[in-house]
């Protein structure tokens, strides 16, 4: 498999508009903005992958991210059909490893979000400075690690919970405290709108494509 991984601005935040590009999920047909749908590409051997940010070249089939819509396009062959005229018999897709491939393409997504934030002063991390922000009500959304210790874990769910604000497990230690330029960061506070939407938006898709609905 391969991936095309080009930048491209945050996702839209409002819905469909008649100058906002659409697309057919070739899963369940219904029709979105092609912002809020994953793109699948071939390469020149039949692979599939994944267009990471929606500006790769040639032809590419769209889905719901949504293993439903995957496996309703594996089990109706769309996805052979929609690259029916690119690849003569070409191996069929694996659906669970395209699911995967998203999966990694949405975390990815989130690395670099969590960077262009800290770079545009929308974070909060260190203990001390994240309680702060919880109490001047400035925290929009916590990103917390997956190997925070259990109190420091604790701690934190306490204040999210005691001011209504939504929290993301996602990264370690060690990955967020490269994305906020520090060794070891086992939170992330996110104050700005836009950044906590688009990175809502993100961990919303990698949850419905990690359980299945």
């Amino acid at each position: 498999m391969f991936m095309v991984s080009r930048p491209r601005k945050g996702p839209r935040r409002a819905g469909p508009k008649p100058d906002v590009p659409t697309r057919t999920c070739i899963g369940c047909r219904g029709e979105f903005p092609r912002s809020s749908l994953v793109r699948v590409i071939r390469g020149p051997a039949g692979e599939y992958g994944i267009d990471r940010y929606l500006r790769g070249p040639g032809r590419g089939a769209h889905l719901c991210y949504d293993r439903t819509c995957f496996e309703t396009a594996i089990k109706r062959k769309a996805l052979s059909r929609a690259f029916v005229h690119l690849v003569v018999n070409a191996p069929a897709p694996d659906g669970e490893a395209l699911v995967q491939e998203t999966i990694a393409a949405i975390e990815a997504r989130l690395s670099d979000a969590l960077v262009l934030a800290r770079r545009a002063r929308a974070t909060e991390s260190g203990a001390d400075v994240i309680e702060a922000a919880f109490g001047a009500n400035r925290v929009l959304l916590l990103v917390l690690a997956e190997d925070a210790a259990e109190a420091t874990a604790a701690r934190f769910r306490a204040l999210a919970l005691g001011t209504g604000v939504p929290v993301e497990i996602f990264g370690t230690r060690d990955s967020l405290g490269t994305a906020q330029g520090r060794a070891l960061v086992a939170a992330v506070a996110i104050e700005v709108e836009s950044w906590a939407t688009r990175l809502s938006t993100e961990f919303g898709w990698r949850r419905r494509l990690l359980v299945a609905t």
